[in-house]
């Protein structure tokens, strides 16, 4: 459906339902009302100062209230988000600073790692990334059978320690020791003793992760540890602009709708992607194409995903994975088989001195691509906008600063101008070769999931 267009009527409710789900470009909403009607909307994931989430802004505009009125108690039954603040909080490094408490002798783990290699002939290997800024070790262990083999030690040293970490700012903490996924008790007198010094936030390994192998269980606390409190002050702050009594239920990266109050941050990390594999499923069973082997590509401003659902696979067999990867971590977080590529209408096009180049950075929804008109970069949006695939009388006025103009043709044939002259080509078969290699890295992203595997 396009933007703003009414589908219906639908079966009569008593309230509105919302579907929403909040990429790091666009915010796509889908709200049916009482009557039964169904009202699309598509928003930049911009938040404005004045009006707050993106998400809660279009609910207000399809419900007929103004930015700044509340949405009175009562109106909307439930709301449905997939959404990606704690994805971007972790790609962006806007995190809590963590504190990571682990056993004597393995303050290093996090930069060891498992020495898994990620390019196998890389002459230099960086080192891996962790999101703790400080480490402290605990005398105490657990052998493989969960038995204690030397006594956990509380002592003041330990505990002037922590104080020290919690009097220069840090406010989270994640605890990871050996061999607790099978007994917790070292993890549990830790943890209390971290809570009454202070710390607001305290993740323990066997709560988030009970499951063998240290190094992702580890990674995986001190990432809970850090986006956590990102993430729920977002989704507190969108149930408060709803009324407070409207249920909200998250998509998960299993494919699985979960209540704010069970949820865990790092099974939120590929949200948006799970519930465009979910729907795209949906599409094709109604579609009458059920059963059948599926290839779903789901291009969007920032990334493209893309699945591959075998033939006479159903939802109670989908596959997937124990583990997720992202920005070099291994998380012990169920997901579903998506291949997610840098490649998205905010790709930024760009010369690297002799060729050019297409992503992975995103103009994201601020600045935007360049003809947003807020001073943005050349992106595929513009190469297709150069190239007459996109009508400028087609859009809706709202770009510009106040949000009332069509996109600008002129500043994109200008900044393709600029770059052809910089690389010796006329513009059009320039704009033609950026869009090429977008098309080849999801062209390689398909190959990945369905050809590869």
């Amino acid at each position: 459906m396009r933007h703003g267009e009414r589908k219906g009527p639908e079966p009569m409710t008593t309230q509105w339902q919302f579907w929403i789900d909040r990429g790091g470009t666009f915010t796509d909403l889908v709200g049916r009302a009482p009557t039964g009607e169904l009202v699309v909307r598509k928003v930049l994931s911009e938040p404005a100062i004045d009006r707050g989430d993106p998400a809660v802004c279009a609910i207000r505009e399809v419900m007929g209230l103004s930015a700044a009125a509340q949405i009175p108690p009562g109106l909307i039954q439930e709301v449905r988000l997939g959404t990606t603040v704690a994805t971007n909080a972790l790609l962006e490094g806007a995190g809590e600073p963590v504190l990571l408490i682990t056993n004597q002798g393995l303050a290093d783990l996090l930069l060891i790692g498992d020495q898994h290699r990620p390019d196998l002939f890389a002459l230099e290997i960086p080192a891996p990334q962790s999101l703790a800024v400080a480490v402290v070790e605990s005398r105490g262990r657990l052998n493989a059978d969960g038995e204690e083999v030397e006594p956990l030690c509380l002592d003041a040293e330990l505990e002037t320690t922590l104080r020290a970490h919690r009097s220069s700012g840090i406010h989270a903490c994640a605890i990871a020791l050996m061999h607790a996924w099978r007994e917790p008790c070292h993890e549990r007198r830790l943890a209390e003793l971290a809570q009454t010094i202070g710390f607001t936030t305290v993740v323990c390994s066997h709560q988030v992760s009970p499951l063998p192998r240290l190094v992702p269980r580890s990674q995986t606390s001190v990432v809970e540890a850090a986006v956590e409190q990102v993430l729920f002050r977002y989704l507190q702050q969108v149930r408060q602009s709803l009324g407070g009594q409207a249920r909200l239920r998250v998509m998960s990266s299993s494919g699985a709708l979960q209540g704010h109050e069970q949820l865990l941050a790092k099974d939120t990390i590929l949200s948006g992607p799970a519930g465009g594999m979910v729907g795209a499923v949906a599409a094709a069973e109604a579609a009458g194409l059920a059963g059948q082997a599926l290839v779903g590509v789901d291009m969007g401003g920032t990334s493209t995903d893309v699945f591959c659902l075998p033939a006479g696979a159903s939802d109670q067999d989908w596959e997937r994975s124990a583990e997720t990867k992202i920005a070099g971590l291994e998380l012990t977080a169920a997901r579903l088989p998506i291949h997610t590529v840098a490649a998205g209408g905010g790709s930024i096009i760009r010369s690297d001195g002799d060729g050019l180049q297409v992503g992975p950075r995103s103009a994201g929804a601020s600045p935007g691509p360049a003809c947003y008109r807020h001073g943005g970069p050349l992106t595929i949006t513009d190469a297709h906008l150069f190239l007459g695939r996109l009508q400028v009388e087609a859009f809706p006025p709202v770009f510009g600063p106040a949000g009332d103009l069509p996109p600008d043709l002129e500043v994109v044939q200008q900044r393709f101008g600029e770059l052809a002259s910089q690389l010796g080509r006329d513009p059009e078969s320039l704009a033609e070769g950026a869009l090429d290699l977008a098309v080849e890295t999801m062209a390689g992203a398909i190959q990945q999931v369905s050809l590869l595997r």
